[in-house]
């Protein structure tokens, strides 16, 4: 499908929504069109990367607690 192509069909889509789809599929372009340095995105993208490396160091350490014993404990 081209682009033009793919752009007719998508305008079809946005003018069948209501307003509350329309909202949310207008939010959901709004992000989709952000690139991941725009406003403070990268350094969240940057930090939730830092994080997450370091739960998987913590994990392949053994420094964390397994489901079922915190699922038994509260």
């Amino acid at each position: 499908m081209s682009t033009v192509e793919l752009r007719r069909k998508i305008k079809k889509q946005i003018d069948g929504l209501d307003g509350g789809r329309l909202r949310y599929a207008a939010n959901l372009l709004s992000l989709l069109g952000r690139s991941e340095t725009d406003d403070d995105s990268g350094t969240r993208i940057a930090r939730f990367r830092a994080t997450l490396a370091k739960a998987e160091r913590d994990i392949a350490a053994g420094r964390f607690v397994p489901f079922e014993k915190l699922r038994r404990k509260y």
